[in-house]
């Protein structure tokens, strides 16, 4: 789930639909991703938002509008702290950003670590966690 606003939420479930509350009704139900379940959703606004599948592929959804997948690489975790940008973080210390309609390649950040969850306030302002629970703070003081 992913709430950027108190009038709007995504809901993703494991049958790969996405579910929508807006001006206090849920909506949807709308198949998002045909590869299977998606697993976690993050969005900035109301016009865009990014879903991870079941394989780790991202699905963007911008102006209400879902894409269809368009990479195929395992993402662990994502977050979307403004609308067109993202920071994707995988299972062996790799990390990706969305920005102006495009992913880039992977750069490492931290070994070979599994990461479990990331958190961006801001474009430059994320915590990473790993599957050991270290922290990792990427452009802020630790």
């Amino acid at each position: 789930m992913s709430c950027p606003t108190t009038a709007f939420c995504v809901v993703v479930d494991d049958t790969g639909n996405e579910y929508t509350y807006h001006a206090g009704r849920w909506g949807g139900g709308n198949q998002v991703d045909g590869y299977g379940s998606l697993t976690q959703v993050s969005c900035s606004s109301a016009s865009f938002c990014v879903a991870i599948d079941q394989n780790g592929n991202p699905v963007t959804m911008t102006g209400g509008d879902w894409s269809a997948r368009t990479v195929s690489w395992t993402t662990e975790a994502i977050s979307c702290p403004a609308d067109g940008y993202c920071v994707a973080v995988d299972g062996s210390g790799g990390v990706r950003y969305y920005q102006n309609g495009s992913w880039s390649g992977v750069t490492k950040i931290a070994g070979n670590d599994i990461f479990s969850s990331i958190s961006c306030a801001a474009k430059n302002a994320c915590v990473a966690v790993d599957q050991d629970d270290n922290v990792m703070y990427y452009g802020l003081a630790a």
